[in-house]
C-alpha cells in the first residue's frame, strides 16, 4: 500500500480502536458506581467485573478467530452496534441482575475490536517494525482509555447515570466511520487459503500466556473495587475519573516508546519489565491513603502494561503465521480476560475477610507469581534481529 493510503488506514484503524474504548472505560467506570448504589455488597460489585472479563475471555478468541476467515468490515460493524446498544439499555436504570446481564452481553460484543484491528496491523507489518506499528495503536487505544474515564467523572457527575449512559453510547456509532480503511483486509480474507494451522504452544508462548492470567488476576481483582476502596477514602467521583486517567495518559508515549525499544532490544525484556512493574504498581494501592499514592500506583501502571502489551504481542506476531494473527492475538486477549474473571471474584471474597488493603495484597502475590512463571519460561526468547536506522 501506498504511502497515502497507509495513513489513511491507521487513521482508519485509529478511529475503530478509540471511540469504542473510549466507551467501554467509561461503562465500567459508571457500573462499578451505579451498582454501589443500588446497595450492592462488594462481593456483586466485583462480580459486575468478572463478568466484563468474562464476556473479554469468551469474546476475544471468538472474533479474533473469525476475523482470519470472515470479513473484518462486516464482524467489525456488528460488534460496533451490538456494544452501543447494549450501553444505550443502561440508561433504562436495569435491577442489580439485569444490569449485570448487560455487563456480560455488552463485553461479549466489544471484546473483538482490539483483537480484530491489531490482527489486521500486525498482518501489514514485518519482524523489524512490528513492535512500533503495534505500538501506534495501543497508544490510541490508551487515548481512550484516558478519554473515557474522564468523560465519565464528569458526565455523571453532571447529568447522573441515566444521561451518562446514553450519551456515551454513541462513541461506538461514531467508529463505524473508520470502517472504510480495511475494505483491502476484507478482500484479502475472502483469498487466502483455509489452510488448518495448529497453536504453536512452545514452553515460552505458555508460560507467557499463563503469566499473563496471573498478572490481570492481580490487576483486575484490585481495580475491581478500587473506586469502591477510594470513596471510603473520601475521594470523589470526578477525582476518581482524573486519577484513572493518569493511567492511560502516562501510557500513550510509554506504548510508542516501548514499540521502538521492542524492535531493537527484544521482546522479552520489555514484556518482563511491564510484568515486574505491575507487581510494584499493585502493591502500591495497597499502602495507599490518599490522591498522591494513587496517582503514583496509576502512574507506575502506565508505565508497566505498555511494556506488557507491546512486547508481548509483537512476540506473538513473530510467532505465528499470518493467517492466524487475530486468533493468536484474541488467545492473548482471552487470557488477559480469564486473569480478569478469576481475580475479581477473590478479591470479592478476601474484602469481607481482609479488607481492602490485605485483599490488594493478596492480588499483588498473584501478579508476583505471574512474573516468576514468565521469568523462567521465556529464558530461551530471542531478541530479533538489530534494525538499521
Amino acid at each position: 500500500m501506498g504511502a497515502s493510503n497507509s495513513r489513511r488506514g491507521i487513521v482508519g484503524l485509529a478511529v475503530l480502536m478509540a471511540f469504542p474504548i473510549a466507551a467501554d472505560e467509561a461503562y465500567r467506570f459508571l457500573m462499578q458506581l451505579y451498582l454501589k448504589g443500588l446497595g450492592a455488597s462488594p462481593f456483586v460489585i466485583a462480580l459486575g467485573t468478572s463478568l466484563c472479563w468474562l464476556g473479554i475471555f469468551v469474546g476475544s478468541a471468538l472474533w479474533g478467530g473469525l476475523s482470519d476467515r470472515r470479513a473484518k468490515r462486516a464482524l467489525l460493524a456488528v460488534l460496533l452496534i451490538g456494544g452501543a446498544a447494549m450501553m444505550l439499555s443502561m440508561a433504562t436504570l436495569p435491577t442489580t441482575s439485569t444490569a449485570l446481564v448487560f455487563v456480560f452481553v455488552r463485553v461479549l460484543f466489544i471484546s473483538g475490536i482490539a483483537p480484530i484491528i491489531l490482527g489486521i496491523q500486525s498482518n501489514r507489518s514485518t519482524l523489524e517494525d512490528r513492535g512500533r506499528n503495534l505500538a501506534i495503536l495501543s497508544a490510541v487505544r490508551s487515548v481512550g482509555f484516558a478519554v473515557g474515564s474522564m468523560l465519565a467523572g464528569l458526565t455523571l457527575e453532571r447529568l447522573g447515570f441515566r444521561s451518562a449512559f446514553a450519551l456515551l453510547s454513541t462513541l461506538p456509532i461514531i467508529a463505524i466511520l473508520g470502517l472504510l480503511s480495511i475494505e483491502g483486509e476484507n478482500q484479502s480474507a475472502r483469498k487466502q487459503p483455509r489452510r488448518p494451522r495448529s497453536i504453536p504452544w512452545s514452553l515460552p508462548v505458555l508460560s507467557l500466556y499463563v503469566g499473563v492470567v496471573l498478572r490481570q488476576m492481580g490487576n483486575t481483582g484490585t481495580r475491581s473495587l478500587i473506586y469502591v476502596f477510594m470513596a471510603t477514602l473520601g475521594i470523589g467521583t470526578a477525582t476518581m475519573g482524573a486519577l484513572n486517567a493518569v493511567n492511560p495518559l502516562v501510557q500513550i508515549l510509554a506504548m510508542l516508546g516501548f514499540g521502538w525499544l521492542a524492535d531493537r532490544i527484544g521482546r522479552r525484556q520489555i514484556f518482563l519489565l511491564g510484568f515486574a512493574l505491575s507487581v510494584v504498581s499493585t502493591a502500591l494501592f495497597a499502602v495507599s491513603s490518599g490522591i498522591v499514592g494513587m496517582a503514583i500506583a496509576y502512574s507506575i501502571i502506565g508505565i508497566a502494561f505498555p511494556a506488557l502489551f507491546v512486547g508481548s504481542t509483537a512476540f506473538i506476531g513473530d510467532a505465528v503465521s499470518s493467517d492466524r494473527q487475530g486468533a493468536m492475538i484474541g488467545l492473548f486477549e482471552s487470557s488477559r480476560g480469564l486473569g480478569g474473571v478469576l481475580g475479581p471474584l477473590l478479591a470479592g471474597l478476601l474484602v469481607p475477610v481482609l479488607g481492602f488493603r490485605g485483599m490488594i495484597g493478596v492480588m499483588a502475590g498473584c501478579a508476583a507469581v505471574g512474573f516468576v512463571i514468565v521469568l523462567v519460561g521465556t529464558r530461551t526468547v530471542a531478541r530479533p534481529n538489530p534494525v538499521a536506522d
